[in-house]
């Protein structure tokens, strides 16, 4: 909920539905250095809004 929609949907894209950039792009209607843009913004925020348990790259048991 503390992201926007356009940052909601890059990341669903990118993420969720493993599509690529340009495919992202595409299917957004946005340039694609929008898309690195917003995906990069969206990561950042989630990164502080997140536990850092949940992020794989702060050494968490990954196997839990």
């Amino acid at each position: 909920e503390e992201l926007s929609e356009e940052h909601r949907l890059v990341v669903t894209y990118r993420y969720l539905l493993e599509v690529d950039e340009a495919e992202t792009a595409e299917a957004l209607g946005w340039p694609r250095g929008t898309v690195k843009s917003r995906l990069n913004r969206a990561l950042r925020k989630l990164k502080r809004i997140l536990p850092a348990e949940l992020d794989p790259r702060e050494g968490g048991d990954e196997h839990e």
